[in-house]
């Protein structure tokens, strides 16, 4: 058995990721390369996950400090099942070990590494995966724009499903922290996690079935893990036949696992210099694969022109036979083609299920999704008391509670029984197809539009809609997209940047604001997949001459903004004394008109306080919808004061999203969810990015 990281073993594990004939499966080690927020650290290996279990339980009163060094103890001795055992008693409900979880694993904290990127652009058919956290999944969302399928170790039926049909899934061993029924701390290997159940041998056949017929990379476990040694004894009994199995490990620990490779011929023990980490070993799989992927279709393609040729010189062909390439499908002008997204289970972007919910001004309430309709007349007797809270909001007055409350009433208030029933049919249906559900709320009364719809909150499943990730919530404006509008080319984004610093404003740091939203968008313009061009000084000159420039396809506006009486007002820059430039809505949105609205602009993002208000969306009085009306197919604006550090969060994870040409109104979810993992609930920053769409769906790219 070779044990290096040979030519030939390199070749082999290129071929059949690239044959989507390989399997990873992933242990700790791989969360333990996330990039943690400044102050954080991540557990570097299972003891010191173990140890901060303990620390947690330790702070949450659940056990006290001769408790938590008996434990500790245990982690030391390496007598981790019985560390694990204790643990397991402590963290005896559903929701302690979500928060404890959530908290040591820094979920909430940290952000994927490029190991995480790199294992979602490799083509493995499967991932197996008995950690805790979802980086593998957010790797996902941010390289394919998909959510990609997670199944866990009670729907083993639905994963050999999804390997039949071919469609790349996550298979989550021990539950996760969005299924903290489903968590297991107590580390069992394969053969037992699913022999523990009620079918046995149909969860044990599942299991060999799955593996049996793939080859598997295995990355981040340590010496000794449980799930390593099933798989050696599952090869030893020959139940896997001819495929072949490697184990990653750094080089530095190669001879813990010789014994392993010796004993059991389909398992390969390659290495990688622990200075480059797994990062380095998958970026270097995922240049060769790449690189064979290229040489394949380059000798395809010297394979056909080699045929045209044989062709050619038999005398096959004439002025009226002429051999040519099949042509080019033009998706923009093919008219078949569905520019909505792709169904996430093959692969494409996410795709949506579309749930309305269209307000009169008489508060006559009609929801419409692809499972009928359904109409009530609102109960406006809480209205007062939503005001109120609003009110509150608006003062910056707020706790999670309240906003939990206000959520709720919002929520009842339009969520009325047959609303509710609806709504639960369409998520229903959207869940048989892999889909996500567009809340669209297309609100023509001005006393409701005011309202903060981003706090709606679902008591039953216990979460605020607009930061949950199997929806997007949008205020639809019922609008034709302007009929000269035309489709995006390919080729790069550009995106325009103009920052308003006026001398008698709270200053903003230009440079400061550029570095922040060019940051988040290093690795496309290191690609060429977005320009940017910044205007900091905003006078209507400079304003002026970058629109007719640079033809942008999105413009980041960052400054400041005020809604004062009826009337929304952006702090511009005076060019002759360099002070404020009170530009209204209308005036403001006049910017647009022949510079860009009927050529290339898609998308207008307003990084300002209370640029989302508007007494009156029908009058398009806001700046927000203002803009809409003149032809933006999407704006997202601020709907309060927005702090710096808030806004660094939204504009990183917005444009990392939408630079990557996926859906708009996805990204601004995504944003709203970061907001709220890195600022908590218990304030309204969450709730501040407000998405006006007069497109049908987000994606305008």
């Amino acid at each position: 058995m070779t044990q290096d990281l040979t030519k030939q073993h390199i070749e082999r594990l290129r071929e059949v990721i690239n044959n989507q004939k390989c399997m990873l499966m992933v242990g700790y080690g791989l969360s333990s390369q996330v990039h943690p927020e400044e102050g954080y650290k991540v557990a570097s290996n299972w003891a010191d996950l173990l140890t901060g279990i303990t620390g947690w339980c330790l702070l949450e009163k659940l056990i006290d400090n001769p408790g938590k060094i008996a434990i500790d103890n245990l982690v030391k001795q390496k007598r981790y099942a019985s560390a694990q055992v204790k643990i397991d008693s402590l963290l005896n409900s559903p929701s302690l070990r979500k928060h404890c979880l959530s908290h040591v694993l820094l979920s909430y904290k940290a952000r994927v590494c490029e190991a995480h990127r790199s294992i979602a652009r490799l083509s493995f058919r499967a991932y197996f995966t008995t950690n805790y956290d979802t980086f593998i999944e957010d790797a996902f969302l941010i390289e394919k724009g998909q959510a990609i399928v997670t199944l866990y170790d009670t729907e083993m039926a639905e994963a050999l499903g999804y390997r039949e049909k071919g469609q790349q899934f996550v298979l989550k061993l021990c539950g996760d922290i969005y299924r903290p029924d489903l968590i297991n701390l107590l580390d069992l290997d394969l053969k037992r996690r699913f022999k523990d159940t009620q079918h046995p041998l149909v969860k044990g056949e599942s299991l060999q079935n799955l593996l049996s017929e793939y080859h598997l990379l295995c990355i981040g476990f340590q010496q000794g893990n449980p799930d390593l040694a099933c798989l050696e004894h599952f090869c030893k009994k020959g139940i896997f036949g001819d495929t072949e199995h490697w184990i990653a490990v750094p080089q530095e620990h190669k001879l813990d696992f010789v014994t392993m490779s010796e004993q059991s011929k389909n398992i390969h023990i390659v290495t990688y210099p622990s200075s480059e980490g797994l990062e380095g070993f998958l970026e270097q799989l995922e240049y060769f694969s790449s690189k064979q992927s290229a040489y394949i279709e380059k000798n395809k393609q010297e394979k056909s022109e080699q045929r045209v040729l044989e062709t050619v010189a038999n005398g096959e062909h004439s002025q009226n036979n002429t051999i040519q390439s099949p042509p080019q499908r033009n998706l923009q002008e093919d008219k078949s083609y569905d520019a909505a997204p792709l169904d996430k289970g093959k692969g494409g972007l996410i795709s949506y299920v579309d749930f309305t919910l269209q307000i009169d001004t008489v508060k006559s309430i009609k929801s419409l999704s692809e499972q009928g309709q359904y109409t009530a007349k609102i109960k406006t007797a809480m209205l007062e008391n939503i005001q109120l809270r609003s009110q509150l909001i608006e003062a910056n007055k707020t706790n999670e509670e309240s906003l939990k409350e206000l959520g709720i009433k919002l929520y009842q208030m339009i969520f009325l029984p047959d609303i509710d029933k609806h709504f639960k049919e369409t998520e229903a249906a959207a869940r048989t197809k892999r889909r996500k559900v567009r809340i669209r709320l297309h609100i023509e009364s001005d006393t409701l539009a005011v309202l903060p719809w981003e706090f709606l909150y679902r008591k039953e499943g216990g979460y605020f809609l607009a930061v949950n990730p199997d929806t997007v919530l949008a205020r639809y404006l019922d609008l034709p997209l302007p009929p000269d509008l035309p489709p995006k080319q390919a080729g790069p984004l550009h995106l325009l940047i103009i920052i308003a610093n006026p001398a008698d404003q709270t200053p903003l740091d230009p440079d400061e604001w550029e570095g922040i939203i060019l940051q988040a968008l290093e690795k496309l313009l290191q690609k060429g997949l977005i320009t940017v061009r910044t205007v900091k000084q905003a006078t209507h000159e400079q304003i002026r001459d970058a629109l007719l420039e640079h033809k942008p396809d999105m413009i980041q506006f960052v400054g400041h903004g005020i809604y004062y009486k009826g009337k929304g007002y952006l702090a511009l820059v005076d060019s002759k004394t360099g002070q404020t430039w009170e530009v209204d809505e209308s005036r403001f949105a006049n910017f647009f008109l022949g510079m860009g609205v009927g050529e290339t602009l898609r998308l207008l993002s307003l990084a300002t306080c209370e640029s989302a208000k508007s007494d009156s969306p029908r009058g398009f009085l806001g700046i927000a919808p203002q803009i809409v009306q003149r032809g933006v197919p999407i704006v997202v604006a601020m709907q309060y004061n927005c702090p710096t550090s808030t806004a660094e969060i939204y504009l990183e994870n917005f444009y990392t999203i939408v630079a990557a040409h996926k859906p708009v109104d996805w990204a601004v979810q995504y944003a709203r969810n970061a907001i709220s993992f890195k600022k908590g609930l218990d304030n309204r920053e969450f709730a501040t990015p407000v998405l006006y769409m007069r497109a049908t769906d987000g994606n305008i790219f």
